[in-house]
């Protein structure tokens, strides 16, 4: 439900339990762990240093290559020394990439063992999973008003909140944009589809009720669909981009113990939103 499939989670636990029950050697563990270590420290410093893109004091800088060097000394010296742990290291970066080719082409590999001459892989365009991925603007019905402001709704399935959207548009004659952020808490890496909003079954229906009611209402309407890990983030985005006047949110349904993890989102959005929009809270 929040982005984390269950074979994969189910792979991610076993292994290391069955790493520990092959591996009696605390010492050959210790070996297996630092070389995974130093590789991932040496790796993240490594691109770190090296993009400038990121604001960064020189000396910060110069000491953070420093570090990339001196872990990528530690990890070859520890792949030189214990080649049982590189040959672990090779077979775990062997399976978890064979596993990610077949995930991302299974549709095409049955075309790669039949072809008769050698095919190379298609190109996969990057796609950011936690950007957000928005729908082309679909018109509900002929509005009844010419436009005078803007409204952006945030909402998954309160359709209370919804129709109190659409009313508030009309009463304010304004265009109203109907925003669903699909939630992944695991976001995947390198490159992956773009997010299909018409896959989405859940914001289809809650899109299908928004272009009704506001046909029904005489409101101009735009649907919004965005993926991210970071809800206020996105939302704060669309109201910017889309210079919306009026942000209308629902009140919070998560518990205590989510809030505490994760965030609240209304404070976040309240905390950032500038000061061109207003932000309505319905409970």
């Amino acid at each position: 439900r929040y982005g984390m499939p269950l074979v994969p989670l189910v792979i991610a636990a076993a292994a290391p339990f069955l790493v520990v029950l092959m591996v009696h050697d605390i010492a050959q563990l210790a070996d297996l762990y630092a070389l995974g270590v130093t590789g991932a420290v040496a790796i993240n410093l490594g691109t770190s240093s090296t993009n400038f893109h990121l604001e960064m004091r020189s000396w910060e800088r110069s000491c953070m290559m420093a570090l990339a060097g001196i872990m990528l000394l530690s990890w070859s010296t520890i792949a030189w020394e214990k080649p049982h742990a590189l040959a672990f290291a090779g077979v775990v970066l062997g399976c978890g990439l064979g596993a990610r080719l077949v995930a991302h082409h299974y549709r095409q590999i049955p075309e790669w063992m039949l072809a008769r001459v050698q095919r190379y892989l298609p190109t996969v365009t990057p796609v950011n999973a936690i950007a957000a991925t928005r729908t082309a603007p679909k018109e509900a019905g002929t509005p009844t008003y010419r436009p005078e402001t803007r409204l952006l709704v945030a909402t998954r399935h309160n359709l209370k909140l919804l129709r109190f959207a659409v009313e508030e548009a009309r009463l304010r004659h304004a265009e109203l944009f109907v925003l669903f952020v699909r939630h992944i808490a695991v976001t995947a890496m390198g490159s992956s589809h773009a997010p299909d909003a018409e896959a989405d079954v859940e914001s289809q229906l809650l899109f299908d009720v928004a272009k009704t009611t506001a046909a029904e209402a005489g409101v101009p309407v735009r649907l919004l669909y965005a993926v991210s890990s970071d809800v206020a983030d996105i939302i704060l985005d669309m109201a910017v981009t889309y210079s919306a006047e009026l942000l209308i949110l629902g009140a919070t349904q998560r518990g205590a113990l989510w809030r505490t993890m994760q965030g609240d989102v209304i404070r976040e959005v309240a905390r950032y939103l500038p000061g061109s929009t207003s932000l309505l809270i319905h409970a």
